[in-house]
């Protein structure tokens, strides 16, 4: 788990970085030739060892472009659409996070079974 954590955290450090850099510039077309990596091996039975490691290498390679000042606004704006893109499969930063109301209601009402020690209802509740 605090691998896990440790990732994302490059991942949204990384995004952060690229936003400074890109500001309000729209994406260019020079990195789709990464993009077909991750299909690739997403393609190749859902390679997702592989994925990670194109995306993980992309990271490495444009933080290191950023640090250097190689980097500019439109291949930073570029990375961000690819970003997009990928993210839509991989879904790492995902819109949805809080739960739907109704759900959130029936977690609740089972936690109180549980500790009323009703186990019957706690057991209905989690199969609603």
């Amino acid at each position: 788990m605090k691998e896990a954590r440790e990732s994302l955290g490059r991942i949204d450090d990384w995004l952060e970085r690229l936003r400074k850099v890109a500001g309000d510039k729209k994406g260019n077309t020079k990195i789709e030739c990464t993009r077909s990596r991750i299909e690739d091996a997403l393609d190749d039975d859902l390679n997702i060892s592989a994925a990670l490691g194109f995306l993980f290498e992309t990271i490495r390679e444009t933080n290191r472009a950023m640090d250097e000042n190689n980097l500019d606004m439109k291949t930073a704006a570029g990375w961000l659409n690819w970003w997009n893109r990928t993210n839509q499969v991989l879904d790492f930063e995902s819109d949805e996070t809080a739960l739907p109301e109704d759900v959130a209601k029936l977690a609740e009402a089972r936690v109180q079974a549980r500790l009323a020690k009703d186990f019957r209802k706690s057991d209905e509740l989690r199969d609603k």
